[in-house]
């Protein structure tokens, strides 16, 4: 099981348990085989493997239970993060996006820039690599003008949030 965190205190428990059992079937076994003749050996070594059946069902109902109980807390987590407004990552980049477009815009125009300069050179024209070098500077300085007036912008809104 990958990413589930057990309780550390359950889980000692649960070994201790599980030890605990497997110590009382293997004396158990001990104390019959002695006392009984080979023939009814083989009536025991099948109780004993229906025994370890049925705690392998149990540890894997423990198991299931345990992934259970993950899932709702990841679930519980999940709503509460909605309802406290805390937003994933993804959430967080389109409200950025919506909040100032100029920034991610500039980014691409200046990649785009970049892009096609480097194919120009590379085919060996100077002439429009240089062009492109020249424009992706140009872009570059829009996309810090569109960052800096994206500051001043939300500085204003917090700014006059706080006055009202």
């Amino acid at each position: 099981m990958v990413g589930i965190e057990r309780d550390p205190v359950k889980e000692a428990e649960r070994q201790a348990r599980i030890n605990s059992h497997k110590e009382a079937i293997l004396q158990e076994q001990q104390k019959r085989k002695d006392d009984i003749n080979v023939d009814n050996y083989a009536a025991l070594k099948k109780e004993a493997e229906e025994r370890v059946a049925a705690f392998r069902a149990l540890k894997e109902a423990e198991e299931q239970t345990v992934i259970q109980e993950a899932k709702q807390r990841q679930t519980s987590l999940d709503e509460a993060r909605i309802s406290t407004g805390m937003e994933s990552p993804g959430q967080k980049l389109w409200r950025k996006f919506k909040e100032n477009p100029f920034v991610p815009l500039g980014m691409a125009a200046t990649t785009a820039a970049l892009s096609y300069g480097l194919v120009n050179f590379r085919r060996g024209n100077q002439k429009m690599s240089q062009t492109m070098m020249r424009a992706r500077v140009g872009a570059q300085g829009l996309t810090i003008v569109a960052v800096i007036g994206g500051l001043f912008v939300s500085g204003q809104k917090t700014l006059f949030a706080k006055d009202t």
